[in-house]
């Protein structure tokens, strides 16, 4: 959230360090930001990575989706691009750890989704656990 914060520009892209999010995709981003739309993300349509831990992650969001007031975004990590004008929003509603999945739809900005299926991690261990 601070790099967000700090960034100077017409736009951010949040992309994790592992590359589990294709940086290939950028292009696609900027093609539908300069479309004119503020918000364009990545929607991860299928994983290669361990089976079960795509199907958990599926089967916890599904269940918070059913008892949220809002429609949240199905299969959204936060990879994507971000506009000036959502990231002075999101500045200036000062939440600490704001949770796009559910602030963009809250917020009604409307957004590009782009397909993925998310790479197997090449290196690196996940931070996620379930124990």
């Amino acid at each position: 959230l601070h790099a967000i914060y700090e960034a100077k520009g017409d736009a951010i892209i949040s992309v994790v360090a592992d590359f589990q999010d294709p940086p290939e995709m950028i292009p696609e981003f900027l093609k539908k930001w300069e479309e004119g739309y503020k918000i364009v993300i990545g929607i991860k349509k299928k994983s290669k990575e361990n089976f079960l831990m795509f199907t958990l992650r599926k089967t916890f969001y599904s269940t918070l989706n059913k008892f949220s007031d809002i429609e949240l975004v199905k299969n959204f990590t936060g990879f994507g691009l971000y506009d000036r004008s959502f990231i002075d929003i999101v500045k200036e509603i000062g939440d600490p750890y704001p949770y796009f999945r559910g602030l963009i739809p809250e917020l009604g900005i409307e957004r590009a989704e782009i397909e993925y299926t998310q790479p197997e991690r090449k290196k690196g261990r996940t931070k996620n656990r379930t124990s």
